[in-house]
């Protein structure tokens, strides 16, 4: 009987393991983003999305970095020194942050409560903001606001968008 055990613990093991790679690049990844370290928290979300390409955790921190990586590269581009570098960080900001709203759009879908929508929306919201495109901003809040009508923040960026 130990033998058999011993056989079957063999085949199956690796199976259980990979099954929590995921998980542990995931938690490598939020490690790397708490440090602002956000392209090598990136590249931990990617090796975890490689293991399971529906691994909700993993698309939707992916967004959050692309856009932190956004917001970094805005604030370097308002001290730039030439208009040529300006425009550069500017083009690589607008590049994460779409890809930030992919990865929301991609969450939103695959989530199962109201919550993980509505946080995916306010993402997906607050990256379309970032990019100037105020309709589809206040289309992304309402359908966060939609899944929870008690939602403050979504409901002020709501009402910013809406504003500008």
């Amino acid at each position: 009987m130990r033998k058999h055990l011993l056989i079957i613990s063999r085949i199956f093991l690796p199976y259980l393991a990979m099954s929590q790679i995921e998980k542990i690049d995931t938690e490598k990844g939020n490690d790397e983003y708490r440090s602002g370290r956000y392209e090598e928290a990136i590249e931990a979300y990617t090796r975890a999305l490689e293991n399971d390409p529906e691994y909700p955790e993993a698309i939707f921190n992916t967004g959050n970095a692309l856009q932190q990586m956004a917001r970094r590269l805005q604030e370097k581009a308002q001290n730039a020194e030439t208009e040529e570098e300006k425009k550069e960080l500017m083009e690589g900001a607008v590049t994460a942050s779409k890809k930030a709203a992919s990865q929301f759009t991609s969450v939103s879908k695959l989530a199962k409560t109201n919550e993980e929508i509505n946080k995916a929306q306010y993402n997906l919201g607050n990256s379309r903001l970032m990019r100037g495109e105020l309709d589809e901003s206040i289309e992304a809040y309402k359908e966060a606001l939609r899944k929870v009508p008690t939602d403050d923040d979504a409901r002020y960026n709501l009402a910013y968008a809406k504003h500008l």
